[in-house]
C-alpha cells in the first residue's frame, strides 16, 4: 500500500525524504526535512496521482523527554500532518523534525 508514495516521493525529494517509520496503527509514515515540507505537501496535495487532498488532523510533539527514538531522526519538537487520499483510500503521516 505505502511503498507506491514512499517510492514516488523520495523519487521526487531524494534528501528531503529523511526516513520511514513503521507504526502500530500502520499509517505510512514518513520524515520529511523542514526545508522540504511545504514543497511536499503541495505535491502530496495537488500533483501527486490520487492526491491526498485532506488535511485530517495537524499535531505536534515535544520530544525532548523522549529516549526511545531508533530510526527517527533528531529534533526536540516535531509536526505530525496526518492526511487523508479519498481516491486511494489511504492515509500518509508525514513528520517535520524540528
Amino acid at each position: 500500500m505505502s511503498a507506491g508514495i514512499f517510492d514516488t516521493l523520495r523519487g521526487q525529494f531524494g534528501e528531503g525524504i529523511l526516513a520511514e517509520q513503521s507504526t502500530r496503527d500502520e499509517v505510512p509514515t514518513l520524515w520529511v526535512s523542514r526545508e522540504h515540507v511545504r514543497t511536499v505537501l503541495r505535491y502530496v496535495k495537488g500533483d501527486v496521482e490520487r492526491p491526498y487532498r485532506m488535511l485530517y488532523d495537524l499535531t505536534a510533539i515535544d520530544e525532548r523527554a523522549r529516549f526511545h527514538r531508533q530510526g527517527q531522526p533528531p529534533s526536540d519538537f516535531t509536526l505530525v500532518y496526518h492526511l487523508l487520499s479519498y481516491e486511494r483510500n489511504e492515509d500518509l503521516r508525514i513528520k517535520v523534525p524540528l
